[in-house]
């Protein structure tokens, strides 16, 4: 839609520009107004719209009166100045006439100068106040006839022959289509510009152009406050108000190349700056500054892998989750949570399946890193060569298959937050250096690169062999074990607190009755009994695996002692006497007859016993069974 004004000189002008309109249809939606008004009465008035349509003097005048407003001067036909040259041969006879008006209504008159037989001087004015000299001109001239618009009429005296020139409907209908045209095309070059302007002031970066007078042409919001500026800079030479730029200005200019990651501190500051070259058909026009903070850059850094790992790296479990009744589990627990507040480095001691990694996130989770990510690895589940991949990442084509932009490695992820090293003591020898060189200097440098990435991380390690005892056998770096061992955590196995196995054995029979849509009463005091004195040799984890073999398995709502028995037994740990009277086989012949059942595969073996590999491997090497 259009908001169209138009100006007429004289009331008899309004009809025609009335009947016009009426009958114009454009692509656009108009809405006019007419207003009538001689050009000295044009001072003080204000026209709300979006373009201006006005005659002669008038429309020069609203040009410069509204310059943010499109002003289209109301057309002269060339059959409206043949009318009127007409209409003044035929009302006076005159030997010479006298054409005075604007620029553009006596460039009209020139191109039809030669139609004509009489002579006719023109008089461009670009102001109403010159039309008495141009009048005084053209009567020392000869001319006995003037032609123009409403203020050369106004200008004449009572012995002055003039004939006005009156605007046809064809002249309107032409500056309609103009009007139109440019008002779109006006429209669409403010729209870009303010969109444009919109970019560049709510850029995080900040933003100069220097054009090639070294004449900075512009400066945004963000640019002005690095660099302690205003609007007063635009117009003033680059080296004049960047002079500490000045060699990267010249080095940019002389080589016409990019210019990346400058550093320079302004006002205490530490910024990074960009120096690209403007090129238009081959030339460079000018420069523009690309300018960043340091430290903005590096919080922006901290706030998206913030983003990114708390999709998937994050800690679920805290202190709440943790069923603690015995005063050994509950003064390791009051431990934890106050070393939870600190940075040092914590290790976990343990049996497997005590819980080291729910203590580890629930230390997480307490401390000033909570919102950031946690990073867990189990050491004894990769190989050497992976687990270097894996820890430090790697660059775009550092070996055959790596991914196209290379990988973060855990260290890296684990940014701003705590990384849980589970299973420490199972790392090689030969790779452990390489861990302490990262707990040493908080870098860690991704396979085939060769940029050092500063990192920020808690290290929390969790193992369930004594590593003081590797360490006498050459098995464990020292300096890795003092560096690991500042805070040390160690839980208790699940035999010596019996009082929290019925209570994490009820919330387990709650969770998979949840799970298998099972309605369970609680255990028998029959029942409790045998869990109790049940060696529960793989910790927590067994429980829950009975607690989840039991949900499966019982087809009544009561837990006895019978169903209990009946899991416990098809488990080669349970106590060394069967309350039926048959002694339990020992562990090493359970293993080798799980080795007989299942062909020696390792994975169905520990399966079977509910436990992991790595303590699998343990007891095999306990018993020194090497048939595998």
């Amino acid at each position: 839609m259009i908001n169209l004004i138009f100006i007429v000189p004289y009331e008899e002008l309004r009809p025609l520009v009335e009947d016009v309109l009426r009958e114009y249809k454009p692509d656009e939606e108009i809405i006019s107004s007419i207003y009538v008004f001689k050009t000295w009465e044009i001072g003080g008035v204000s026209f709300p719209g979006d373009v201006i349509i006005s005659r002669g003097f008038t429309a020069q005048l609203l040009k410069k009166q509204y310059p943010d407003l499109v002003c289209v001067p109301l057309k002269v036909s060339g059959y409206d100045i043949i009318h009127a040259v007409h209409k003044a041969m035929r009302t006076y006879q005159p030997r010479k006439i006298g054409f005075i008006g604007s620029y553009l209504m006596v460039y009209n008159i020139e191109n039809l100068r030669g139609i004509f037989d009489i002579e006719i001087l023109t008089y461009p004015v670009d102001d109403i106040d010159y039309i008495p000299a141009a009048l005084d001109r053209a009567r020392d001239d000869g001319c006995d006839c003037f032609i123009g618009g409403l203020s050369l009429m106004a200008g004449c005296g009572p012995r002055d022959r003039a004939v006005m020139i009156e605007t046809g409907k064809a002249a309107i209908i032409q500056t309609l289509d103009e009007a139109v045209r440019l008002t779109l095309r006006t429209r669409i070059e403010r729209n870009r510009a303010a969109g444009l302007h919109t970019i560049i002031n709510h850029s995080r970066q900040g933003v100069v152009f220097i054009d090639e007078a070294d004449t900075i042409t512009a400066i945004n919001e963000t640019a002005a406050r690095y660099l302690k500026a205003d609007d007063r800079w635009i117009g003033h030479k680059g080296r004049d108000m960047l002079p500490f730029l000045s060699s990267f200005l010249e080095e940019v200019k002389r080589t016409g190349a990019d210019l990346n990651n400058e550093i320079i501190t302004v006002a205490d500051q530490l910024l990074t700056i960009d120096f690209i070259p403007a090129v238009h058909e081959h030339h460079t026009v000018g420069i523009i500054l690309f300018i960043q903070s340091v430290s903005r850059i590096q919080k922006d850094e901290a706030l998206i892998r913030k983003k990114i790992h708390s999709r998937g790296l994050k800690a679920k479990y805290t202190f709440n989750d943790i069923i603690c009744t015995s005063d050994v589990f509950g003064r390791a627990l009051n431990q934890a949570r106050q070393f939870s507040q600190v940075e040092s480095p914590i290790l976990i001691s343990g049996e497997s399946g005590t819980g080291k990694e729910l203590l580890a996130q629930s230390i997480h989770n307490a401390g000033p890193r909570r919102d950031g990510p946690f990073v867990a690895i189990n050491c004894a589940a990769l190989p050497e060569n992976l687990l270097e991949s894996e820890l430090f990442g790697y660059s775009e084509g550092a070996f055959t298959g790596a991914l196209r932009g290379g990988k973060p490695g855990l260290f890296e992820m684990a940014h701003g937050g705590s990384i849980f090293l589970d299973e420490i003591s199972e790392i090689p020898v030969s790779f452990q250096s390489k861990i302490l060189r990262v707990l040493q200097e908080n870098e860690v440098r991704r396979i085939g690169d060769d940029k050092v990435l500063s990192i920020d991380i808690r290290v929390i390690t969790a193992t369930n062999r004594d590593l003081r005892a590797l360490v006498r056998a050459g098995l464990f770096r020292q300096d890795l074990l003092f560096r690991l061992d500042v805070l040390t955590v160690n839980i208790p196995p699940l035999r010596e607190r019996p009082g929290d196995i019925i209570n994490l054995f009820d919330r387990y029979i709650a969770e998979f009755s949840r799970k298998y849509h099972r309605e369970i009463d609680p255990i028998s005091g029959e029942a409790k009994t045998l869990l109790r004195e049940h060696t529960w040799e793989g910790n927590v984890r067994e429980l829950r695996n009975i607690a989840e073999r039991i949900c499966v398995l019982n087809p009544r709502d009561v837990i006895g002692a019978g169903m209990v028995r009946e899991v416990l037994y098809n488990s080669p740990n349970v106590p060394a006497r069967d309350p039926y009277g048959e002694e339990e086989p020992s562990e090493q012949e359970v293993l080798r007859a799980l080795i007989e059942k299942y062909g020696g595969h390792k994975g169905k073996i520990a399966g079977h016993l509910g436990i992991d590999r790595s303590t699998l491997w343990r007891k095999l090497k306990k018993y020194q069974i090497k048939n595998l």
